[in-house]
């Protein structure tokens, strides 16, 4: 008797998976209800799923046991997605018999051997190192030549790299070159370089100055500076990453005023100083649109002169040239603009050039990868159509692309340095340096990461305290507070009649000799100001006040700069004044005894600032009787670390850190007050 073989599409009742006998080995287009067995041992083959119904099921089974070596590649019907991704999927495992299951048109066709199908991880750059910082000037015949550009390499809308999954590569962004120094007529700093992976771009050279010399080399040259001597060139630039700095016009004769060059761009060569003591303009940086909006990059910084006339900063950053007697502009941050040259001293004698601009390293991918990063690299990211593009603005570290979000934790920061002593007989004590996110953007941290906090101390006052005629000694520097990436530089000492003020976040005030530079080391926003100075003259005040978070010193008076208010505890508070500056209490008539800044800074005398303020001790104050306690000043405050963070986490404070947490709001606040260890979220 004959057998009949029953459908199950002829009656109203399921019998389970309909097997296509077929072995596939070619691409093909499913059917739901049905079940394949498929043969990737020649090739990986795609499988286009149908349009969905919900409820309905495919099966697909590896037929040799090669799904790992030639995976199945699903492809979804037209706007149907498939594990929630409009991506398409994949099947890897050996022996798998996947299942796939229609939810909806949220979640498409799903099945727990179905993974997301990423497409190939392939990657453009943009790689900008520092600029230069443009040439001193301390003669009122010579200039500064401005600085280089920093090098700029980039693959954008060319062949794109190829990367892999979980694999370091090194980001580094280069830091803008110091501008240089009026008082010593010093060449600008070379930018440090910026680095992705092996590709390197070279930092930008450092303006020169008198004596005449040839401008650095670097990713583009610098311009060339110098007085009224010979001609000098410009310095070279990196074939590939920038241009020449142009040269220094000089008129044969020294002590002559004159004109300097301009440092290279990315775009074009840095212009010559001309005859008519301009300076040449800033070479032009070149233009990138990788983050998709058309931007300027590593412009050349703008030669010097004796005329006052500024040369201009190249586009993309570049900074001007101070007009005849001011001071260089600095370059424009992450752009890697040089920095302008100074313009002629003239009577002042002292004119610094401009600092050059940070450089930054851009990357573009498919925006199905996620960046993987350490805290010491601070980055921003944007989806632009299929891809991310993230921006790196600062510091060091090795990234890797993975297919996972890193877990992170958003927190902001108050990181105050310990204050500067203050001087014998002199300026007041800098207030310790002042970062803050607090109301910004937050810093993103990775949850699997120790982090190291240290709160610095206060700066010892002088060793000694002469009379107010005598050299009564330099006030000691604060120590650094650090969190994280963050470091806020300790206060810099008070001097006295024969010793400058010291530099630091805040610079130490000064009697007679020069106040110490605040934003030392330089940071972005500036993490203080410099101190203040008042002449030593029998008729005056002692000393000058130190800087502080929000003022400089003796912006009042010989009074400390005040300190700035921040309310990242729930209450308002001012951290960061400078210390005031000394006095002659024994005088007749007595002379005055600088303030503190508000903020923590102690007033003149043998007053400390106020600990895990940062702010900076008193400047060392005369008196008949001799009082050398008095005379020697008085430390500087400790400085703090305060973060703020939801309140769903928890922080794990390791020995040697001294610490509290208190609740505000849907946050906490973790206050540390000494020591130095490392803490842990979790």
């Amino acid at each position: 008797m004959a057998q009949t073989k029953i459908k199950k599409e002829l009656i109203d009742a399921s019998f389970g998976t309909d097997w296509i006998e077929t072995i596939q080995t070619s691409n093909f287009t499913a059917v739901a209800g049905k079940g394949y067995f498929v043969n990737t041992t020649s090739a990986e083959i795609t499988v286009t799923l149908p349009a969905g119904v919900v409820g309905d099921e495919i099966v697909i089974q590896d037929y040799a046991g090669t799904f790992a070596t030639n995976k199945v590649i699903l492809n979804a019907n037209g706007s149907e997605k498939i594990q929630g991704s409009a991506l398409g999927g994949q099947i890897t495992t050996n022996n798998a018999t996947a299942t796939l299951v229609y939810q909806d048109a949220t979640k498409g066709w799903t099945s727990q051997d179905v993974t997301e199908n990423l497409p190939p991880l392939t990657l453009e750059y943009l790689v900008v190192a520092g600029g230069g910082g443009g040439g001193g000037s301390f003669s009122h015949s010579a200039c500064g030549g401005g600085g280089g550009a920093g090098g700029m390499l980039s693959n954008y809308g060319g062949t794109a790299l190829d990367l892999d999954v979980s694999t370091d590569y090194l980001v580094t962004v280069g830091a803008g070159g110091g501008g240089g120094a009026g008082s010593s007529g010093q060449f600008g700093g070379d930018g440090a370089d910026s680095i992705f992976s092996n590709i390197t771009s070279i930092g930008g050279g450092g303006g020169s100055t008198f004596p005449d010399a040839v401008g650095r080399s670097g990713g583009s040259g610098a311009g060339s500076g110098g007085a009224g001597g010979s001609f000098k060139v410009g310095g070279s630039g990196t074939t590939g990453q920038g241009n020449n700095g142009g040269s220094h016009t000089g008129t044969g004769q020294s002590n002559v005023s004159t004109s300097c060059g301009g440092g290279g761009g990315a775009g074009g060569a840095g212009g010559a100083g001309t005859a008519n003591q301009i300076g040449g303009a800033g070479g032009a940086g070149a233009v990138s649109a990788i983050t998709n909006s058309n931007v300027y990059y590593a412009g050349g910084g703008g030669g010097g002169a004796s005329a006052s006339g500024a040369a201009s900063g190249g586009v993309g950053g570049g900074g001007a040239a101070g007009a005849a007697p001011n001071n260089g502009v600095t370059g424009t941050a992450n752009t890697g603009g040089g920095g302008g040259g100074a313009g002629n001293a003239g009577s002042t004698d002292s004119s610094s050039g401009g600092a050059g601009g940070s450089g930054v390293v851009i990357l573009r991918y498919p925006s199905s990868y996620f960046i993987h990063k350490p805290a010491t690299l601070f980055s921003s990211t944007t989806t632009v159509g299929a891809d991310k593009v993230t921006t790196f603005t600062t510091g060091s570290g090795n990234i890797t692309f993975e297919t996972t979000e890193q877990p992170n934790i958003a927190v902001d920061y108050l990181v105050v340095g310990g204050g500067g002593g203050g001087g014998g007989v002199g300026g007041g004590g800098g207030a310790g340096g002042y970062r803050t996110n607090y109301g910004g953007t937050s810093l993103v941290l990775n949850l699997t990461t120790d982090y190291t906090v240290t709160v610095g101390s206060g700066g010892a006052a002088s060793a000694s305290g002469a009379a107010w005629n005598g050299d009564g000694g330099i006030g000691a520097n604060g120590a650094n507070s650090v969190f994280a990436s963050i470091t806020s530089a300790g206060g810099g000492g008070g001097g006295s009649s024969t010793t400058v003020g010291r530099d630091g976040g805040s610079g130490g005030g000064a009697r007679g000799a020069s106040a110490g530079a605040g934003n030392t080391p330089l940071t972005v926003p500036s993490q203080g100001n410099d101190g203040g100075n008042v002449a030593d003259s029998g008729l005056s005040t002692i000393g000058g006040g130190g800087g502080g978070a929000s003022q400089a010193g003796c912006t009042v008076g010989n009074n400390g700069g005040n300190g700035s208010a921040n309310s990242i505890t729930g209450t308002s508070t001012t951290y960061a004044g400078g210390g005031g500056g000394g006095g002659n209490t024994g005088g007749s008539p007595p002379y005055n005894v600088g303030l503190g800044g508000s903020g923590g800074g102690a007033g003149g005398g043998a007053f400390a600032g106020t600990a895990n303020t940062g702010g900076g001790g008193g400047g060392g104050t005369w008196t008949n009787n001799a009082n050398t306690v008095t005379q020697r000043g008085g430390a500087g405050g400790s400085g703090v670390v305060i973060i703020r963070y939801p309140n769903t986490y928890t922080v794990t404070i390791g020995s040697g850190l001294t610490g509290t947490t208190a609740a505000n709001g849907t946050d906490k606040v973790t206050t540390f007050t000494a020591g130095t260890g490392n803490i842990s979220f979790s």
